[in-house]
């Protein structure tokens, strides 16, 4: 596929190329946050799973100990508001994750 063929199989025919890279970008940037929105949110479920899966195998108190040593030395927001998780968080917040844990440990035992 040709540049040419590219752009008029979007329906942009007649126009200046680069005005169609202006406009493809800028619906990009419409879409991007909601997709982002929804890798993140699979990427938080995805901890939760695995984070499931190490206290399983008996390493949730090691974990928990991790987290707080985590938070600790890299100055971690400890209360984000649900909203910028929501926006901006690919993994789930510390307290969350201790939280999760300790009901996993507590569900296996």
């Amino acid at each position: 596929v040709t540049v040419t063929g590219f752009y008029t199989q979007f329906g942009f025919e007649g126009i200046n190329y680069g005005f169609t890279g202006i406009l493809i970008s800028a619906l990009l940037s419409v879409v991007m946050p909601f997709t982002s929105m929804f890798t993140s949110y699979m990427s938080r479920r995805a901890e939760y799973r695995a984070d499931r899966q190490a206290v399983a195998e008996g390493y949730g108190s090691a974990m928990i100990t991790a987290f707080k040593k985590l938070a600790k030395e890299n100055y971690s927001n400890l209360s984000p508001s649900k909203l910028n998780v929501i926006l901006e968080y690919s993994h789930p917040p510390l307290d969350k994750r201790v939280e999760s844990v300790e009901k996993a440990i507590k569900e296996i035992k």
